[in-house]
């Protein structure tokens, strides 16, 4: 999914004060298995003390194989999440309610922040976690995307790049929308694959090869020889 330029989404019906809420997502790390737990705990750590580090109040927590950060500093953590090994991408998100006209409802409100028109192109992108919700996810995009066509005029791009593409996720007990995707580093948390020395010169070689370790888990300590 791209990313557009809307600004921060708070939770639905909340005033900008309010707590925001960020969903973490993170790759291969669901792959690990019976060390998941491990993995997850991990990274779970590695965001606290991220967050900690600069200053950053917020809650951090998981549900259905997803991070969620709750924070009243949202502008704040967004670059500081997409620093963390882990991490593949974040969403700022809004919450609503399992309920067609929710969607619609908010759908609408975060277009018209974006400020979509018919000079725009636009889809909407929907992923049912929980199956037992009665709509299908082709069936959410055609009630969600057709309300946000009728308002506001923007053609519908189904595949490549678009202006404004809106996510919605059904979990079990609501339903998550979002129209900013932003990338992280991805890998795996450090120091999951422990602790290693990095013989730093002054070229560019030797900080790649440690940021390329650091990915893949490792705990990097630098060391740089000088010659008197």
């Amino acid at each position: 999914m791209g990313a557009s330029s809307t600004g921060p989404l708070y939770l639905s019906g909340k005033s900008e004060s309010a707590m925001a809420l960020l969903m973490v997502r993170y790759g291969e790390i669901a792959l690990k298995g019976r060390n998941l737990r491990m993995f997850t705990r991990q990274l779970r750590r590695n965001i606290r003390a991220a967050l900690r580090k600069n200053g950053i109040a917020g809650e951090v927590r998981e549900e259905d194989r997803r991070i969620y950060v709750e924070t009243d500093q949202p502008e704040a953590a967004l670059p500081v999440l997409q620093r963390v090994f882990g991490i593949v991408s974040i969403s700022q998100v809004a919450e609503v309610p399992r309920d067609l006209e929710a969607m619609k409802a908010e759908a609408l409100r975060m277009a018209a922040q974006f400020g979509l028109g018919p000079q725009h192109t636009f889809r909407t992108e929907a992923r049912r976690a929980d199956k037992s919700f009665p709509l299908t996810s082709p069936e959410i995009n055609y009630q969600v995307g057709g309300a946000v066509k009728e308002a506001f005029g923007p053609t519908v791009r189904l595949k490549g790049p678009a202006d404004f593409i809106l996510g919605i996720e059904v979990r079990r007990d609501r339903v998550l929308m979002f129209s900013d995707i932003l990338a992280g580093p991805g890998g795996l948390p450090i120091p999951v694959s422990g602790r290693v020395v990095a013989l730093m010169s002054g070229g560019i070689d030797s900080p790649v090869a440690a940021w390329m370790m650091m990915k893949r888990g490792c705990g990097v300590i630098p060391l740089h020889f000088t010659q008197g």
